[in-house]
């Protein structure tokens, strides 16, 4: 399925990132399912529910994966790796992140 992208430039690291505009069904329930992932029951009779916050890094990381076409660095383009956006500024890696969390509640 070919979509509109749209492309963010990284103000410190200076790349250019062509990202989806809009996610599918399936991918916006695959992010949700690994959020939700980190939710567990831990006394049914008490009510008690736990969570593990490791799901909420995992789903940053399944959102990067999915709406990240590809990176543009200088003359290179490759992409989307988790090693890339670990070594990315914290400003660099928030800006991205929070486009993309605002696609995920966007309504086509």
């Amino acid at each position: 399925m070919e979509r509109p992208t749209k492309k963010i430039i990284l103000p410190h690291s200076k790349c250019e990132v062509e990202i989806i505009t809009y996610f599918t069904w399936g991918e916006k329930e695959k992010i949700q399912d690994v959020m939700m992932s980190g939710a567990s029951i831990e006394d049914a009779g008490a009510g008690k529910i736990g969570f593990d916050t490791s799901a909420m890094l995992r789903s940053k990381y399944t959102l990067l994966e999915t709406a990240i076409l590809n990176v543009k660095c200088g003359e290179e383009t490759k992409g989307y790796s988790k090693e890339w956006m670990d070594n990315l500024s914290e400003d660099d890696g928030d800006l991205l992140v929070e486009e993309l969390e605002g696609l995920s509640k966007k309504k086509t």
